[in-house]
């Protein structure tokens, strides 16, 4: 009888061993699914991955939708707006150069998942901003210590006739880039925020 009991043990034992091997196997095989990396010999589970994922997207949904609320307020505020005509030729001229690279602005928005609608949202609160900042112009002299800084890297062989209105337009870009972050800091300071999301 002992011998029976026994045998039975071993038995259950080697189900249980069994079944450890063929969960370690397939865990060891589909690793990719269950740990995104390790650290000094520590798992980074998937599941603390898409958790951190998560938190990262809500805070930065949050963030942008306040941003474009403080925008529309302080636009509301100066009397600043934006007429559909000028959505509208912004749309073409992003078309137009959807042309140029040999796609269409259809197949953009597709590939990165982007409604026309929240294209045309984008484009207006640009406008806005554009016009709160006000005009940028740039300096000769600014143009030409750009073109002189640069010549070698950028512009060989090239005069800077040739390249002036280039240079002019990248270097109002940047100035308008870096006017509109001044301008949204701002804003973000004074703004009273409470959020309730966490």
């Amino acid at each position: 009888m002992p011998a029976k009991k026994s045998n039975r043990l071993s038995r259950k034992h080697f189900v249980y061993l069994a079944i450890i091997l063929g969960l370690s196997g397939l865990l060891y095989f589909f690793k990719d699914r269950f740990v995104v990396a390790w650290v000094n010999g520590k798992p980074i589970t998937r599941i603390a991955y898409v958790r951190e994922l998560e938190k990262l997207a809500k805070n930065q949904a949050v963030d942008s939708l306040l941003t474009k609320q403080l925008i529309i307020a302080e636009a509301a505020k100066q009397k600043i707006t934006v007429a559909k005509e000028e959505v509208d030729e912004a749309m073409t001229n992003i078309e137009e150069r959807a042309k140029t690279q040999g796609t269409t602005l259809d197949e953009l928005l597709t590939a990165q998942g982007v409604s026309l609608q929240s294209v045309r949202e984008e484009v207006k609160l640009q406008k806005l901003l554009e016009k709160m900042v006000g005009e940028i112009t740039v300096a000769e002299d600014q143009i030409s210590s750009y073109f002189k800084d640069n010549q070698a890297a950028l512009y060989k062989d090239l005069t800077l006739d040739e390249v002036k209105n280039d240079i002019s337009e990248q270097l109002k870009q940047q100035e308008l880039i870096n006017k509109i972050q001044e301008l949204i800091a701002k804003l973000q300071a004074e703004a009273q925020v409470v959020k309730w999301q966490k």
